[in-house]
């Protein structure tokens, strides 16, 4: 049994119908802005562990050719 806080008289069967409802409603609507956040964080992050993966192994790379250009610029010096 529900009342009603105005008057503190019972709440008719479809009264209680509608505010139930709109209760219900009102709490899937929190519950999918949450989600709705939640899965935007997640693809934030996911796009950003992505960059970042990809800017080491652009570094990797880049220290890979120094290395490379260093020992063959080594080898040569060497070989004079």
């Amino acid at each position: 049994m529900l009342l009603k806080i105005v008057g503190l008289k019972e709440m008719s069967p479809q009264e209680q119908k509608e505010y139930e409802t709109k209760k219900s409603a009102k709490e899937k609507r929190k519950v999918d802005e949450r989600n709705d956040k939640l899965w935007a964080n997640m693809q934030a992050e996911t796009k950003a562990i992505a960059r970042n993966k990809k800017e080491k192994e652009a570094d990797r790379g880049l220290n890979m050719e120094d290395n490379v250009f260093m020992r063959a610029s080594r080898y040569r010096l060497d070989n004079k």
